[in-house]
């Protein structure tokens, strides 16, 4: 199933995982299984999952996209791993057995190969592997001119994300010669905080008591590290780091994920649910803005240039609902889910856009994006939160 036809004629590997969830929530099982086994064949042996698998050669832009990334047929870095979260939602024993080994490898080579400071942390190599290609965040990493030129910045951003693909291209996309290359390196929270999440499910999932034992500890160990390095006592948040631990004093949605965290300090979930619901942050009539609207890089009205720089996402916000659910925090957690019903828009707006508006709810970019079908699942939960896991 491709995201959105002929936009995203691809396939994405969190899209997919996103659309498995809504297929199995909906009863269709079978093609949710699908969606998991087509993303299963294009693991490599080390358990390396690419971000996107080239289903089909399409366009005079294939002999680029064939000199950015080394292979034929998929990108050479990955996505935040739902795999877990996916798998759970489908909930079929069989099933579970006939793919579980290859989910936790792919789990497992995060940690393997890109903690190169060994702090338990994993590390990212390009913006794309975080899900949110242009967040401010990684700004520093990408040629551009102070201020809103919005076509020469997003030009400038094009150059950079080729320049660095065919650069890692140019180095057979080994790790170590990429960090040796002191580029680009980040501990990006919101990939961390779902990475501690997928562990926990398949620790939960496993029939084995020695493999619950060693995904449980795993999870732990990146999770303390969150706690430990990422949160900033002064501003009350949790931040992505920069090579060396440094803070990225940058807040976007990612800042929230450590609500998924199990064993997050009472105080720390307060102080983040106070950052959500502050109007002049995250509370806009039509949230979670993937941008803190107070932030100097806000611009939710870029629609066919860059992403993530304000737009609302709904796989964002099912994950944070989950996160306040989990913190004890369901009415918020409800008065979120309220706000963000796609049953309340006008009709015409009903067609499961790419991202929203964050003050007017209007769809943007891409309609029929399945990914955005996830807003179902999330809506559920106002009526049921037993299919949350580690609820």
């Amino acid at each position: 199933m491709c995201p959105s036809w002929p936009h995203y004629r691809h396939q994405w590997l969190w899209d997919s995982c996103a659309h498995a969830i809504a297929l199995a929530f909906l009863g269709r099982k079978e093609e949710a299984k699908n969606e998991f086994r087509w993303l299963l064949s294009s693991q490599r042996p080390d358990g390396f999952i690419p971000h996107m698998a080239y289903r089909k050669r399409h366009g005079p832009l294939w002999e680029l996209e064939r000199f950015t990334f080394l292979r034929w047929m998929h990108s050479d870095y990955s996505q935040p791993p739902l795999l877990a979260q996916a798998l759970w939602w489908i909930d079929d024993s069989d099933f579970t057995r006939e793919v579980f080994d290859r989910v936790v490898r792919f789990f497992l080579y995060f940690r393997e190969r890109q903690d190169p400071d060994k702090d338990a942390l994993i590390s990212n190599f390009h913006q794309g592997e975080t899900g949110r290609d242009s967040s401010p965040e990684f700004d520093p990493y990408i040629l551009r001119i102070p201020g809103r030129h919005r076509i020469l910045n997003t030009a400038l951003h094009g150059f950079s994300w080729l320049k660095r693909g065919a650069k890692y291209r140019w180095m057979g996309w080994d790790i170590e010669r990429i960090v040796a290359d002191d580029g680009f390196d980040v501990e990006d929270l919101m990939f961390n905080c779902i990475w501690v999440d997928g562990m926990y499910i398949l620790a939960q999932m496993t029939e084995s008591a020695s493999a619950r034992g060693t995904l449980t500890e795993l999870a732990s160990q990146t999770e303390n590290a969150i706690l430990q390095h990422c949160w900033d006592e002064e501003t009350q948040i949790f931040y992505s780091l920069a090579k060396g631990n440094e803070k990225i004093r940058c807040v976007t949605v990612s800042n929230l994920f450590p609500l998924l965290l199990p064993r997050l300090p009472k105080d720390r979930a307060t102080s983040i649910v106070g950052h959500l619901t502050n109007p002049n942050k995250f509370w806009t009539s039509y949230p979670i803005p993937s941008v803190a609207v107070d932030e100097p890089t806000f611009d939710p009205d870029r629609v066919e240039s860059l992403l993530w720089r304000g737009g609302s996402w709904d796989i964002t916000t099912h994950f944070i609902a989950q996160g306040l659910f989990r913190q004890g925090y369901a009415k918020v957690a409800q008065e979120l889910i309220a706000l963000t019903d796609p049953s309340k828009m006008e009709e015409a707006e009903q067609d499961f856009p790419e991202f929203r508006h964050p003050f007017t709810g209007k769809g943007m970019r891409v309609k029929n994006f399945s990914m955005a079908t996830i807003a179902v699942v999330t809506q559920s939960f106002l009526e049921d939160t037993s299919r949350i896991p580690l609820l």
